[in-house]
């Protein structure tokens, strides 16, 4: 029931240029999102008719409501204009624990893992 309440409301607000419930819908957790987007492309995609990601790029066009979007949906698996150039937290800080761990077993002559 909350990813219909999320679309309907997401759709709804496209209507008058809003991104409150869309940003809303995006801070939800992931199988959340993934049944909003869902309920969103069959009961909802009368506004471009190419579902959820196409109407956000109709509808947020302001570059500073973009910017915190892009990376949202980048997260989300919603692929916006943008979206593919958005860089993913999660995996730079695997990145960066892994070099500090080298350092680590550099410094100490050793495995970082011991």
């Amino acid at each position: 029931m909350l990813a219909v309440s999320l679309a309907a409301s997401t759709r709804r607000a496209f209507d008058q240029q809003g991104t409150g419930p869309l940003f809303y819908l995006l801070g939800q957790e992931q199988e959340v999102i993934d049944s909003a987007v869902a309920v969103y492309q069959q009961y909802f995609n009368d506004l471009t008719g190419n579902g959820l990601a196409a109407d956000i790029d109709q509808v947020v066009t302001d570059p500073d409501a973009r910017v915190p979007l892009v990376f949202l949906c980048a997260t989300a698996g919603i692929d916006i204009e943008g979206a593919a150039d958005a860089i993913v937290l999660g995996d730079d800080d695997a990145a960066v624990d892994a070099d500090a761990a080298d350092a680590d077993a550099d410094l100490s002559g050793g495995d970082s893992d011991t």
